[in-house]
């Protein structure tokens, strides 16, 4: 065996490979989600007045997606489930609050870079303030924020705050949905009307999402996240695989975009856009 191969084992044996692989599958099928979305909404006025027959056809298929019975299931449970895996994921990292600190500045960079693009390159509505991004690192720095409190107290264990994390999550979502509309319903107006964007952070307010393109308020994810920590806890404490006998190279294509689901979301998207603006200008002499 050459060392490459050794070393491709060697790396493949120490991660929990099931844990990217759901990671990947989320963010992959998030990624195609975002794509038929800018087909349909973000180029979708200039393809179906484009007279291209290709365009128009194209335009069709990513709407009905989008208004579509399979968006309406898969979507919300895709979505949960990257912030359970999210959640999960921190029972993995030796310093959290600065892999937190790390994805916040990449959220960050995310909202300079789309304020850019809309407004001196002329993409419209594609400003992002509080996306999936800024939502994980957010929750990411909070649950660390109570783990550190947690472990200030006598007798703390790793059970009895598994058993706070998980009553935490489910709070949080039972709250949310007794007052909001179920995730994945099609409806977005929020029970909550007010002009303080600031809120909006933390739970769904509909003045801040007509400003923001991707729109993640803390309430209900944060619950979702908190879940997954609380999973975290109890089956992967050990911080190895629960199923290591599937183990192996044929999952790569999957769990390696769920290694580094942060740089796929923000380079897939940025290509995605770039691609359609090239095909919608050689075909209809305009970017957009």
């Amino acid at each position: 065996m050459t060392k490459d191969r050794k070393k491709e084992k060697l790396n493949l044996s120490k991660r929990v490979w099931e844990i990217d692989f759901m990671r990947g599958l989320a963010i992959l099928l998030v990624a195609f989600d975002h794509a038929l979305f800018d087909m349909a909404y973000l180029f979708g006025e200039a393809w179906t007045s484009s007279n291209n027959i290709g365009l128009i056809k194209a335009q069709d298929f990513a709407y009905s997606f989008d208004v579509s019975a399979l968006k309406d299931f898969w979507w919300p449970f895709f979505i949960i489930l990257f912030f359970i895996v999210s959640g999960i994921s921190t029972s993995f990292s030796r310093n959290n609050f600065k892999r937190g600190l790390k994805l916040a500045m990449v959220a960050v960079l995310l909202t300079v870079g789309s304020v850019f693009l809309e407004d001196y390159v002329g993409i419209s509505g594609i400003t992002i303030y509080f996306g999936v991004l800024h939502c994980i690192a957010a929750s990411i720095l909070i649950i660390t924020l109570i783990d550190a409190i947690l472990n200030k107290i006598p007798k703390m264990n790793r059970i009895l705050k598994a058993l706070i994390f998980w009553v935490l999550g489910i709070l949080i979502v039972l709250f949310y949905n007794s007052n909001f509309s179920p995730i994945g319903s099609g409806t977005l107006e929020s029970t909550i009307q007010t002009d303080n964007l600031f809120l909006g952070i933390f739970i769904h307010v509909e003045a801040f999402w007509r400003l923001t393109a991707d729109y993640f308020p803390l309430v209900p994810y944060i619950g979702y996240f908190s879940l997954g920590t609380a999973i975290g806890l109890i089956l992967y404490s050990n911080k190895q695989s629960l199923i290591p006998k599937l183990n192996g190279a044929w999952h790569l294509p999957i769990t390696i975009p769920g290694r580094h689901s942060a740089f796929i979301y923000l380079g897939v998207r940025a290509i995605d856009i770039a691609i359609l603006a090239l095909i919608t200008y050689i075909i209809t002499g305009s970017f957009l």
